[in-house]
C-alpha cells in the first residue's frame, strides 16, 4: 500500500507545468489530492511491490491545484488509475525474468523477492545501476546498506534465501557477510518464526579463527574439514547446496536454518531438530579446537545482543546493531550467566483444562486477538517526477468495469502463487483466530511464547475436519492445508503429533463450547453453517496467505465474534495472514 511517507516521495518529485503557480502551494495540494486516490488498486496482488519510473499526467488540464476540492474529480480518478494499471501491466519481472533497466515499471511479489533481487543485484554488481533502487538505497549501495534492508525484514529471509538459492547465488550473498551479521540474521529469523526449542541453541557465537593463523593452515584442510562439517549438518537433506562447505560455521548455520525454515518448516519447529543442531555445534567446535581451524569464543553476548532470558520478548523489539567494531563485538572476559532455561512447550492437558475452568465469553473479545502485524509497507515508488504535458494523452472518462479485478474472478496475479483454490470452505481459515485466542498459538506479539507442537496448518484440517464431521472431503480445501503445512497429501494431519491420550477427542468438546458461545449458537450442529460454509478464493505464497471473501455472505455472528480480523504475521504459520471482503 501507499503510505504517507512514499506518497511525499512522489509529491517531492512531481513536476508542475503552468503560469502563475506557487509552487509551494502547489506542491501541498498536490499531497492532498494525491492523498485521496486508491494508488493501491494497480498493484497485481495485496504483497505485492511495484516500482514506477514516471507516469505522466493522465489528464491534463484537469486536475487544478488552485481550487478549493478536497480531492480530484472522479473522471481524472478513473484516468489515473487506467494509467497505473496499464503501467503495471506492462512492468518487468526481474525475479523470473532478465531486465534491461529501462523498464518504466518494476513489479515484485513481496517482500522476500525484493531482497533476494537486491542481494543477487549487489553479487552482479548491478545494484547501482538499478534505478528502482535509488529509493531503498539511500543510505549507499554497498553491502551494508543491503545487510540493513534484510535486518529490517526477518519475516522475509528464508524466502529471500529460498529465492537466491534457485538463482544459484546463495552462498555467493553469504559468503560476504561476516559472522556476526549472519549470527544476528539467525538470532533474528528464530525469534521472529517463534522457534522456542531452536532459540537457546543458536544464542552461542562460534568465531573465525584469527587472521594471522590462516597461514599455518593448508588451504585442502581447510575445504576438506568444512566440507565434511556441511555432511554432518541437520540440514544436509533439505539444505544439500554445494558450495555449502565454502561458507564459516556462522553463515552456515544462517543459510541451513533459513532455508530449513522455507523448505521443511514442521521439521525446523521440533525439539529433535534443534538438538540435532547442538549435537552439530559441539562436533563443529571439537573438531575445529582439535584441528585449530575455528575458535569458540566464550559464552558472552555481542553488545547489544538480547539475552536468553529476552527472547521472550515481543518480535517489535530492536535487534542489535550490524556492523559491531571488534573491539566491541565481544566483551573481554567471560562473564557468569544463568542457565538457559528452553521454554517448553504447553501440554494439551493443561490446556484443556485452563479451558475448563475458564468462564465462557458471550463473544471472543476482539482486544484478546490482537493487531496484525504491520508489514514493510507495499509501496509504489517513483524514482522520476509525475510530469505534466500539453500533448494530449489517450484516456478514458471512466474505467471500464472489465479492467476492475474483483474477488472471484481470475487475477493476474504474480507467478510465486503457490496455492491458488477456490473453496466452498472457507470459514476454517477463522480456524486461525480461534487457536491464537486460546492461546494454543502464539500471535505476533510474543512469537516465543509456548504453544502446542502441532503444525497450525494441521490444527486448522483437524478441527475443521471434526467440525464438519467428514463433509466436504473432496474440497480443495484440505489438499491446500496439507500444502501450507509442508506434508504430502496421503499423509494425515499432525502425523508427527503424539502428545500423550486422545488429545483432540478432549480438546473438541471445549472448542465448540467457545465457538457456540462466541458466535451466539443454541447447538453445535449450527457451527459448521455459521463459521465453515463459505465460498472463498485462497492464494497463497511462500510469505502471505490471502483469503478473499464476499462481504455479502459475511455472518454478523462472525464479525461480533473477532474471528474475521486479519491475524496478520502468525509465527507457527510462518506467513502473514490476511482476509480480504469485497
Amino acid at each position: 500500500m501507499i503510505d504517507s511517507l512514499s506518497r511525499q516521495n512522489v509529491i517531492g518529485r512531481m513536476r508542475v507545468a503552468g503560469t502563475n503557480v506557487d509552487a509551494l502551494s502547489a506542491r501541498l495540494r498536490a499531497t492532498m489530492l494525491l492523498n485521496a486516490v486508491n494508488l493501491e488498486a494497480a498493484q497485481p496482488s495485496p504483497s505485492a511491490i511495484v516500482f514506477i519510473r514516471k507516469l505522466r499526467d493522465p489528464m491534463p488540464g484537469v486536475l487544478s491545484l488552485t481550487g478549493s476540492a478536497i480531492e480530484p474529480p472522479m473522471e481524472w480518478k478513473n484516468a489515473l488509475d487506467g494509467a497505473l494499471r496499464s503501467v503495471v501491466a506492462r512492468a518487468g519481472r526481474p525475479a523470473i525474468e532478465a531486465v534491461n533497466g529501462n523498464e518504466e515499471a518494476i513489479v515484485f511479489a513481496d517482500r522476500g523477492e525484493l531482497l533476494a533481487c537486491l542481494a543477487a543485484d549487489l553479487c552482479h554488481g548491478t545494484a547501482a545501476t538499478r534505478w528502482w533502487w535509488s529509493s531503498l538505497l539511500r543510505a549507499g549501495k554497498d553491502l551494508p546498506a543491503v545487510e540493513k534492508i534484510w535486518q529490517e525484514s526477518p519475516e522475509y529471509i528464508p524466502a529471500a534465501l529460498h529465492h537466491l538459492s534457485n538463482r544459484k547465488v546463495a552462498t555467493a550473498f553469504v559468503r560476504q557477510i561476516d559472522g556476526v551479521v549472519a549470527h544476528q540474521f539467525v538470532q533474528a529469523i528464530a525469534q521472529v518464526f517463534g522457534l522456542q526449542w531452536l532459540m537457546p541453541a543458536v544464542a552461542t557465537r562460534v568465531a573465525e579463527i584469527e587472521p594471522a593463523q590462516v597461514e599455518t593452515i593448508p588451504v585442502a584442510a581447510i575445504a576438506r574439514s568444512k566440507e565434511e562439517l556441511s555432511s554432518a549438518a541437520p540440514w544436509v537433506a533439505e539444505v544439500p547446496e554445494r558450495a555449502m562447505h565454502q561458507l564459516s560455521f556462522e553463515q552456515q548455520r544462517f543459510v541451513g536454518v533459513g532455508l530449513m525454515i522455507q523448505r521443511s518448516p514442521a521439521v525446523v519447529r521440533t525439539k529433535a531438530f534443534a538438538q540435532a543442531v547442538e549435537e552439530w555445534q559441539e562436533e563443529v567446535v571439537a573438531r575445529a579446537a582439535a584441528n585449530q581451524q575455528l575458535i569458540a569464543t566464550p559464552r558472552t553476548r555481542p553488545q547489544g545482543m538480547p539475552s536468553p532470558q529476552s527472547v521472550r520478548q515481543t518480535v517489535s523489539s530492536p535487534l542489535p546493531e550490524l556492523h559491531q567494531s571488534p573491539d566491541t563485538a565481544f566483551q573481554k572476559e567471560e562473564v557468569d550467566e544463568p542457565p538457559i532455561q528452553t521454554p517448553k512447550p504447553a501440554a494439551v492437558d493443561d490446556v484443556l483444562a485452563s479451558l475448563t475452568t475458564t468462564e465462557l465469553p458471550e463473544s471472543i473479545p476482539s482486544e484478546v486477538i490482537g493487531q496484525p502485524l504491520t508489514e514493510p509497507p507495499r509501496v509504489i515508488v517513483q524514482s522520476e517526477p509525475i510530469e505534466e504535458t500539453e500533448a494530449p494523452v489517450a484516456h478514458s472518462s471512466t474505467t471500464p468495469a472489465s479492467t476492475v479485478p474483483s474477488t472471484f474472478e481470475t487475477r493476474e496475479l504474480v507467478d510465486e502463487t503457490i496455492i491458488s483454490i477456490k473453496t466452498d470452505l472457507g470459514g476454517l481459515f477463522y480456524l486461525i483466530n480461534l487457536g491464537l485466542y486460546l492461546n494454543l498459538y502464539a500471535d505476533f506479539t510474543s512469537p516465543l511464547e509456548p504453544g502446542i507442537e502441532l503444525n497450525i496448518w494441521d490444527f486448522v484440517a483437524l478441527v475443521g475436519d471434526e467440525l464438519l464431521e467428514g463433509d466436504h472431503a473432496d474440497d480443495p480445501i484440505w489438499s491446500a492445508l496439507a500444502k501450507l503445512a509442508g506434508r504430502d497429501e496421503t499423509e494425515p494431519p499432525g502425523v508427527n503429533f503424539d502428545p500423550e491420550g486422545e488429545w483432540l477427542s478432549s480438546f473438541m468438546p471445549h472448542a465448540r463450547a467457545r465457538l457456540r458461545s462466541a458466535l451466539g449458537l443454541e447447538v453445535d450442529d449450527e457451527i459448521p453453517a455459521i463459521l465453515c460454509r463459505h465460498s472463498a478464493l485462497l492464494r497463497a505464497t511462500d510469505t502471505h496467505v490471502d483469503v478473499y471473501f464476499r462481504l455479502a455472505d459475511l455472518p454478523l455472528a462472525i464479525r461480533f465474534a473477532g474471528l474475521d480480523r486479519d491475524p496478520g504475521w502468525v509465527p507457527a504459520a510462518g506467513r502473514f495472514i490476511s482476509f480480504h471482503f469485497d
